[in-house]
């Protein structure tokens, strides 16, 4: 193998590292057998991994960490956002179990889901983590704005910097990270091709009524949809195309999509998934006094209800929304696919 001309330019040049861990009966750099952390970083101006100052690929079921930090940012890989470290490494056959972001709007079964994840033991969650930074930027009326701004770190991008950096520090429990999409205002956004990431949807019809007990002034940002569509599409676009999942369609049979769910972001399912206790949580936000009301009464997925009328004063609002939740939707697992449902 040769040198890699760029190896050693890592201050003028910004090389990026990260740490595979080899499972053992690989080989690591240099013929080494058995377990072993094996130091690789990306150059600007390289498309290909470094290994000891040489170019080499990567070995069979490695598990990555997390990129680090460098100068106070968050740095991209490389030039192209398709070719950074966690697409080459899927594209050489390394098994990357990387954290999993929950993109989802309000009112969307949101809290359910993520109580659901904790029960999973291979899990561990945090709640909306970037409320606090979509307060002080945006200014947003919401219930509890005071509160959450004093008792959140409201740097967005330092807060995802220290979730990346506490699951490298935590391998053995995989982060389950429920965010809201319209939190996504002002951010370093480099850090979405280094997560597993899902999109939470559900139809405006349903969500609207409940969204504006709330926000009264609710407008269509506010709701997630168009930023969840623009999500798809950038990531899908960089080869990493996030899984859908739409609320009634885990509503109608919440096993059969909960483990194709799990089958598509490589994580065993549990049927304690399926339930968990009443009552606040300690993962509950700040702000789950002005939300969480409904959930807290819950031991598990309610069953899928229709839900008749719909007031005439959201209309425009819903016309707005609808084709972004359709194009969404045409993407989203369904309960009635093919699944174990056992």
């Amino acid at each position: 193998m040769q040198p890699c001309e760029h190896a050693r330019d890592t201050e003028e040049n910004s090389e990026y590292e990260r740490l595979y861990h080899c499972d053992p009966g690989n080989h690591g750099p240099a013929g080494r057998q058995g377990p072993s952390l094996v130091k690789l970083t990306w150059s600007s101006h390289c498309q290909e991994p470094i290994c000891d100052g040489a170019h080499t690929g990567l070995y069979e079921t490695a598990r990555a960490v997390r990129l680090r930090r460098q100068k106070g940012r968050v740095f991209t890989c490389v030039r192209d956002l398709k070719y950074n470290p966690a697409t080459m490494a899927t594209q050489m056959g390394v098994r990357v179990l990387e954290p999993i972001c929950l993109w989802s709007g309000p009112r969307n079964v949101s809290t359910a889901l993520m109580y659901s994840f904790s029960r999973n033991d291979g899990i561990r969650v945090v709640d909306e983590p970037l409320y606090g930074h979509y307060l002080r930027v945006t200014g947003a009326s919401h219930p509890g704005h005071e509160d959450i701004i004093a008792a959140m770190n409201c740097d967005g991008d330092a807060v995802m910097h220290d979730l990346l950096a506490e699951a490298d520090a935590m391998p053995d429990r995989r982060l389950f990270m429920k965010h809201m999409a319209h939190h996504l205002v002002d951010l370093d956004l480099a850090f979405l091709h280094m997560t597993q990431n899902i999109l939470l949807i559900r139809d405006p019809r349903e969500m609207l009524p409940s969204l504006t007990i709330q926000l009264p002034d609710a407008g269509l940002s506010d709701t997630g949809l168009k930023r969840q569509w623009e999500l798809f599409v950038t990531l899908s676009d960089a080869g990493r195309t996030p899984v859908v999942l739409d609320s009634r369609e885990l509503l109608m049979n919440p096993r059969r999509v909960l483990q194709q769910l799990c089958r598509q972001i490589d994580l065993p399912f549990s049927k304690n998934m399926l339930s968990w206790d009443a009552g606040a949580r300690p993962e509950d936000g700040i702000w789950a006094p002005h939300w969480y009301h409904a959930v807290h009464q819950s031991t598990g997925f309610a069953p899928y209800q229709v839900k008749s009328g719909f007031p005439d004063h959201l209309q425009v609002l819903l016309d707005e929304c609808r084709p972004w939740y359709e194009q969404l939707f045409a993407h989203a697992i369904r309960a009635d696919a093919d699944g174990e449902d056992s």
